[in-house]
């Protein structure tokens, strides 16, 4: 009678410890974040490095051969000193 109390507990024990393992798991897995239209355009058109920055001077700033050095330079200049 006593091993199968001290049996029982033991089960006991084991099916909580699964269930808490269980509850961690599912409170620490990632969850996916819903982005607004807002967002996600920002994400889309992010510039991460300065080589992405370069490849998208045209597409983002609409520059033209005549503008092209001098005022990118200065918007360049601007931009390192905001950081």
């Amino acid at each position: 009678n006593f091993n199968e109390l001290k049996e029982e507990k033991k089960n006991d024990n084991v099916s909580f410890m699964s269930e808490v393992s269980k509850k961690l798991e599912e409170a620490t897995a990632p969850s996916t974040i819903e982005l607004t239209d807002y967002e996600k355009k920002q994400e889309e058109e992010a510039i991460i490095s300065y080589k992405e920055l370069i490849e998208n001077k045209d597409k983002l700033y609409n520059i033209t051969d005549d503008e092209e050095d001098f005022d990118f330079i200065e918007e360049l200049k601007s931009f390192r000193n905001d950081l």
